[in-house]
């Protein structure tokens, strides 16, 4: 019988609701590390997902992911039920994840779609430029 693994939101998942962990991609992500790393204790001079300096490597956020995750908050804001100093820290949050594994975007399509996101009212204009900055889309 299946194990199901209940994930809850921590520093590297942006989901904040409990969630199966088969469809947590940070759950997923440890799974596929462990597993490699196992096959490589196993294989002489495999290093799987670390690099030289041990530290994980994993896969950059989607510029969709990204885009649906302040469509979220912008949801949660306006339906009362995250309260605006909860809203800074999840928003800091996702700026820590994007620091730290990327966007799988370039810098004008990354620009674009910050753009799209004002006009569409996810963020407001002081947010768009917070944004742009912290992610070194401007320079």
């Amino acid at each position: 019988m299946d194990r199901i693994v209940t994930h809850i939101a921590t520093r590297e998942c942006l989901i904040t609701q409990p969630h199966p962990g088969v469809e947590c991609g940070v759950v997923t992500a440890r799974r596929r590390c462990q597993e490699e790393g196992d096959s490589t204790k196993r294989s002489p001079g495999g290093r799987g997902l670390r690099g030289g300096n041990g530290e994980h490597h994993m896969a950059p956020i989607t510029l969709q992911r990204f885009v649906q995750e302040l469509d979220k908050l912008k949801q949660e804001t306006d339906a009362g039920r995250l309260p605006s100093r909860d809203y800074d820290s999840r928003l800091a949050r996702i700026i820590q994840e994007l620091r730290e594994r990327g966007l799988d975007a370039d810098r004008a399509t990354a620009t674009a779609a910050l753009a799209d996101a004002l006009m569409r009212g996810i963020i407001t204009a002081p947010v768009e430029a917070h944004l742009q900055t912290r992610l070194r889309l401007v320079a």
